[in-house]
């Protein structure tokens, strides 16, 4: 009997990330000038969703570096994993996810979060 033979995949982790003023349908989830002004402060949410494929990623980690200027609100909203973690020091932002389930294409279900 041959051995079995062992191949490796590649999976792709993809994330996706936006800023908001309004969501699709229009409703509004910034506060203050838009376009923002000088002096005045304006509040987006920054929204990012993962999707891997084509397999599912175990202990994925977000992190995101805020630049100077940028406000941590303490706000957020995640859709699955642990909660997002502000590091006030390095100014970093971190969200980690036991579990990213496989996903077709650039399609959803995925996971994601928002601050």
């Amino acid at each position: 009997m041959a051995a079995p033979e062992q191949f490796k995949i590649s999976t792709f982790l993809k994330i996706h990330a936006e800023s908001r003023y309004y969501t699709e349908e229009g409703d509004q989830l910034g506060r203050g000038p838009l376009p923002p002004k000088v002096g005045q402060t304006t509040k987006y949410w920054i929204n990012f969703f993962l999707t891997a494929s084509p397999n599912a990623v175990k202990d994925a980690v977000i992190k995101a570096h805020l630049p100077a200027g940028v406000i941590w609100t303490g706000k957020t909203n995640v859709v699955e994993g642990e909660p997002l973690k502000f590091d006030p020091l390095s100014r970093t932002v971190t969200w980690k996810n036991n579990s990213v389930e496989a996903t077709m294409g650039d399609t959803c279900p995925c996971v994601g979060a928002g601050f």
